[in-house]
Parts: C-alpha cells; sequence; structure tokens
C-alpha cells in the first residue's frame, strides 16, 4: 500500500524541478516512439518520489489499474533504481500541452527482472550526458529523446549523400563518420564525426541540401531525428534550436570548404574570411560569371532579433551608398534561416593586414589613405549615415592603391543613443562608450585614434584593462603624438589631437573640415592621392550671345563648387557655330 491515498496524490502540486524516469511494459507505448527496439520504453517526469510510490507526467494517457515496470534515475548516484508499478489513477493536464500525470503504487521487483531491464539504459546513459541534450532541460529531454531512431551503419555505408534532401540529423554514439565534400572534381576530407558528435545538423537547421557526404570510416552506431520532430521539440524549446546554430556556428567558422550553395543569383564557392557579426565567402554571380563577396549573418546571430535587425540595417545601409571608397552592395536575400548580403569582391588586403606585416605606415601612404577615408565619409555623412566602427580591420586597400571602407553594419543616423556598446572598444568615442547621443564626429575620433596607431604601431592609452581604457578615452586627452614619433610634422601631429578631442565640438566639426587640412598639408609634402582615377567628362553649352553674362555668372559658381571637390575646370569658348 502506498503511504498516501490515491485521493490525496491526486490533490498534491507537481514539483518544480522533475526527475527522469521510463516506464516499460506497458500497452500504451508506441515502439515506434520508443528509443529502442528490444524492451520499448517512453522517458517520463517523476514527481513526489518516494518508496512506496510516486507521481509522473506521460505525454499518453495510462490506464488505472494498468501494470508497468517503473525505473527512475538517481543523479546524485548515477544509476537507474527499477520498480513494478501500479497505476492507481491518471488526469489529464490541460495547461501542459494535454500531457497527462499518473500516480504509481510500487511492488517489489525480483532481481533477474531488475537486472535484464537496467541492461537496457545502456544507450539511455549515453543520450542524456552527451552534449546536445544535455544542453535542454528535461521537459525538450523527454520529447526529443522519444522521437530518436537507433540505427548501425557498416564502414563504407553513407549516413547521408551530398545534395540531397536534409531531413535528419544524427547523433553518433559510438565508431567513426567522415564527412567529405565533392568540389570541383575532386573529394575532400573536411570532418570526422565521433562519439557524441552531430552529423547533419546544417540541413535540418536551414532546410537546404546537404552539403556533403557523410560516410561511416568503421562500423557507426547513430540516433536518427527526423526534421519534422526536431522542429515539432525546438518549436517549444528554443535551447535545442540554439545549441544546433551554434554548433552550426562553429564549423561554419573552421571548415574551409563548403559544398557549393546557391543564394538567389549566386553561387557560394568556399569561404574567405570571418567577423565578429558574418562569415564571408567568395562567389559568383550564375549567370553573369562576375565574382562577388558574399557574407552571411552568422546563424546564432541570427537567433538573436537584436543582432538580426541590425545585420538587415547594414544591408539596408550600405545599399543606399554608391562611393568609389565604400564598399558596394549588389543585393539581399534572406534563405537558409538567416540573411546574405552580396557585395562586390575586392582584391587586397586590410590596413589591419598591413599592419601585422609591416609594424607602420610611412607618412605620405598615411595621408593619401586618410584623404580616401574621408571622402567617403564625407558622402556617407551626407546620406545623414555615420560608420561607428572606423579601425583598420574595415579599411581595405585594393591593389591599385584605392581605399574601400568596409561594414557599414553598426551604420546609424546622427543623434541615435545606442546603450549597448558594438564597436570596437579600443577606438570607441567618449560618447559612444557613456552611451549618449553620436554624430559624424564620432567617426572623427576613431579615425584620429587610427591615424596614431598607423603611424606608430600602437594605440595612444594602455590596453591592459578595458575598464580603465574605457575611463581613459572619458577622462583624458591622448597623448603628444610627437612624444612617441619624434619625426612627426606639427601640423600631423595637431590633426590627431583635433581629431580626438573628449570633446566632440573641439574636433573637426565634419570630414570636409579635416579633409580641408589634410589637403593642405599634402600639398606641403607634395603627395599626390594614389589610387584615385582621374575622369574627363566634356559639357557642350550653347547659347544666344545675349546670354553670355548669365552663362558667365552659372560658370563661376559652378567653378567655386568644382574648385571645393577638387575637380579642375576649363573652358574653351567658340565664338561662332
Amino acid at each position: 500500500m502506498s503511504l498516501r491515498s490515491s485521493a490525496a496524490r491526486r490533490e498534491c502540486r507537481l514539483e518544480k524541478d522533475a526527475g527522469l524516469g521510463l516506464i516499460h511494459d506497458c500497452s500504451s507505448i508506441d515502439p515506434l516512439m520508443s528509443p529502442s527496439r528490444d524492451i520499448p520504453y517512453n522517458l517520463v517526469d517523476v514527481h513526489n518520489l518516494t518508496p512506496a510510490g510516486a507521481r509522473i507526467v506521460h505525454h499518453c494517457a495510462v490506464e488505472p489499474g494498468a501494470s508497468l515496470g517503473f525505473m527512475a534515475y538517481d543523479r546524485q548516484e548515477r544509476e537507474w533504481k527499477s520498480f513494478q508499478a501500479h497505476v492507481t489513477c491518471c488526469d489529464r493536464l490541460p495547461d501542459q500541452g494535454g500531457c497527462h500525470a499518473c500516480d504509481l503504487d510500487f511492488s517489489p521487483v525480483p532481481p533477474s527482472e531488475a537486472s535484464e531491464t537496467s541492461a537496457n539504459t545502456t544507450d539511455l546513459e549515453f543520450l542524456i550526458n552527451t552534449p546536445l541534450f544535455a544542453s535542454i532541460p528535461q521537459r525538450a529531454l523527454l520529447h526529443l529523446i522519444n522521437c530518436l531512431t537507433r540505427r548501425c551503419f557498416k564502414p563504407g555505408e553513407r549516413l547521408f549523400q551530398q545534395g540531397a534532401s536534409g531531413d535528419c540529423l544524427y547523433l553518433i554514439q559510438s565508431g567513426i563518420s567522415v564527412f567529405m565534400v565533392e568540389k570541383d572534381g575532386r573529394t575532400h576530407r573536411v570532418s570526422r564525426f565521433q562519439t557524441g558528435d552531430v552529423c547533419g545538423a546544417m540541413s535540418v537547421l536551414t532546410g537546404e541540401p546537404r552539403r556533403g557526404d557523410a560516410e561511416a570510416e568503421s562500423e557507426v552506431i547513430a540516433w536518427r531525428l527526423d526534421r519534422k520532430d526536431f522542429d515539432r521539440v525546438a518549436a517549444k524549446h528554443t535551447e535545442l534550436r540554439v545549441f544546433l546554430t551554434d554548433l552550426v556556428t562553429q564549423r561554419l567558422e573552421s571548415w574551409s570548404y563548403t559544398g557549393d550553395r546557391t543564394v538567389g543569383k549566386y553561387t557560394i564557392k568556399y569561404r574567405i574570411g570571418t567577423g565578429g557579426w558574418g562569415i564571408v565567402y567568395h562567389g559568383y554571380h550564375m549567370a553573369l560569371g562576375m565574382p562577388v563577396a558574399i557574407k552571411m549573418l552568422k546563424h546564432d546571430m541570427a537567433m538573436d532579433p537584436l543582432f538580426l535587425d541590425t545585420f538587415r540595417q547594414e544591408a539596408k545601409t550600405i545599399a543606399r551608398l554608391n562611393h568609389h571608397n565604400i564598399v558596394q552592395i549588389f543585393d539581399i536575400d534572406e534563405v537558409y534561416q538567416t540573411i546574405f548580403i552580396i557585395m562586390e569582391y575586392l582584391e587586397g588586403e586590410s590596413l589591419r593586414d598591413i599592419l601585422k606585416q609591416r609594424g607602420t605606415l610611412t607618412v605620405p601612404e598615411t595621408i593619401n589613405y586618410l584623404r580616401q577615408i574621408l571622402h567617403g565619409l564625407e558622402y556617407a555623412h551626407e546620406q545623414g549615415i555615420i560608420h561607428r566602427d572606423i579601425k583598420p580591420e574595415n579599411i581595405f586597400l585594393l591593389r591599385d592603391g584605392r581605399i574601400k571602407i568596409l561594414d557599414f553594419g553598426l551604420a546609424a543616423a546622427p543623434g541615435e543613443e545606442d546603450l549597448a556598446l558594438h564597436s570596437t572598444i579600443y577606438y570607441a568615442p567618449p560618447e559612444q562608450i557613456e552611451g549618449e547621443p553620436e554624430d559624424t564626429r564620432s567617426d572623427i575620433y576613431a579615425l584620429g585614434i587610427m591615424t596614431f596607431e598607423l603611424l606608430y604601431g600602437k594605440r595612444p592609452f594602455p590596453e591592459n584593462d578595458l575598464c580603465r581604457l574605457m575611463d581613459l578615452h572619458c577622462q583624458r586627452e591622448i597623448p603628444d603624438p610627437s612624444r612617441y614619433i619624434p619625426e612627426l610634422s606639427n601640423d600631423l601631429c595637431q590633426f590627431i589631437v583635433k581629431c580626438c578631442r573628449i570633446d566632440p565640438a573641439q574636433r573637426y566639426a565634419s570630414a570636409r573640415e579635416a579633409m580641408d587640412d589634410l589637403d593642405q598639408l599634402a600639398r606641403h609634402l607634395r603627395i599626390e592621392e594614389l589610387g584615385e582615377k582621374r575622369m574627363l567628362t566634356s559639357v557642350f553649352m550653347i547659347y544666344p550671345e545675349k546670354r553670355r553674362q548669365g552663362l558667365a555668372r552659372l560658370l563661376e559658381e559652378f567653378s567655386r563648387e568644382a574648385d571645393r571637390l577638387g575637380i579642375i575646370m576649363k573652358t574653351n569658348e567658340t565664338m561662332d557655330i
């Protein structure tokens, strides 16, 4: 007899932290929903466990009076304890998705039966302790394990094939599976999956075809989870999708080879770089054969609505920009549970790469690059956009000497407040650190810090303590650059200092104002802007002679604006046509 009556147990509330148990030898168990085919069982939540009985929560109703085998997992001793149970009552729980709460009374279990059933928990021990299932709450664990199918693959047998539909994933219990990519007529061995690894997660997560072949290198025992079951469980327990997205992101960052993927009109060929938010691939326009760069938001970031919105903003922002010093965007596509931005393919290297190779840049190189950057920033600022993350990593030098500004992912309209510090802290202006509204002068500050680094090889403040570094940005003017670079001209020194003033009102008011000072310095040092293509445009004006004075005023005004833009204007009047 139970220590408590069935009526009393029916009034018991479910414990907040349920234990883990399983039931077997029960007519309500569907063998197709069991992790085992030898002795079918289902996992259950266990509440109010005593030596005489327990309350369990199961996805199916069990008739009162039914006998079943019951096992409870002791997490402290890491072992299963067996009971023979009788169902005294079973109530539906509408607030838990239609699950049922069943009260059990226990009877002694003969030792032979207990040992026979306990031997069946070896597989289950593996499943509940693998990283995939350790990452999710028990409620999800119960639903998920009850959906698994145990499979055995012989050496050379394929778990799945490249290009096939991604209808399932596999959790490897034993053996080794090799992941291979067929690409350009060659087979590339990309990775090996072994005990505890998840194989085939990408296709299940994104719905795209298999990106490679998975083949058993030795005899493999694996647990199959169908995509429809994954989607059903993940809809209720987002932790499962988060685990897989983290896993997929790690693999995409580390794998050099990937099967060709189609994104709209474009084909992804191989990975060329990884940043904080995105992975960049080399690809081609399928119809034109034109090379492109394809930036994909990492899947773990795509799970976060804030990052997803920010990445969409990057696409919309740079799509508005059309300037020879800003990377050009061609297309945007949302597929495979993430966002892709298709951009022009650039050949060259970032200023960060150059600093790693050489340590510093020369004064003429620095001034040349700064003038081009300021050209691009002036244009962006005129469009109402600030970059908010100017640093060497985001400045790309093409082989012909031209500069391209990358990664407008942090761009925003001037005056926006952002309490979350997203940019690289080493270049962040005080107003960004303190969560104050930013404007175009915030980009000027970061440009000044970067200029110091380009010429000296290090940034102006010590960086062993990031909290202290933020205080220095907000409370202390940068040290005089000439203390570190004695040969630096006074004009260039003052340029850096003015860019980096704590008070934005004391900085350059605009990119144009900063560029005017640099242009004057460049003329003094006889530095020409490298990499700038020179263009010729002809304009013919046909007019009656009586309009000559009006035309002269128009040309004078046009000449002033052309001079401001650095355009040389020549006129040649033909007296009579």
